[in-house]
């Protein structure tokens, strides 16, 4: 299971987007710039390469820390995964709110 974790910062800003969109009650199948990534690069001005590399950046840290997990016993395994799930949810949190501060200044 912590295999999955090598998409996890995908996966994070996937399945929260789709949770932000649905508390705010807009229609999941129609196209958005919601995603942390589009917020980051359209509205806060941050070039695009930038955000890529960000990603990338977070992404292999992410790897790593998975690669690390998969020498430890299941229990370890699992408290790590939720601690990283954690980590990336409670960042995505605080990007977002800050940029979404931004956009609404």
């Amino acid at each position: 299971l912590v295999y999955i974790l090598f998409l996890g910062v995908y996966g994070v800003d996937s399945v929260l987007t789709i949770v932000h969109r649905l508390l705010k009650r807009e229609n999941i199948f129609e196209a958005h710039r919601s995603h942390l990534y589009q917020v980051m690069a359209n509205e806060g001005n941050i070039p695009h390469v930038k955000v890529s590399l960000i990603y990338m950046a977070v992404q292999a840290v992410v790897c790593v820390l998975v690669l690390w997990l998969s020498q430890m016993s299941f229990g370890y395994q699992v408290a790590g995964a939720i601690g990283i799930l954690g980590l990336l949810s409670g960042g995505y949190v605080i990007m977002k709110g800050k940029l979404v501060l931004i956009q609404n200044w």
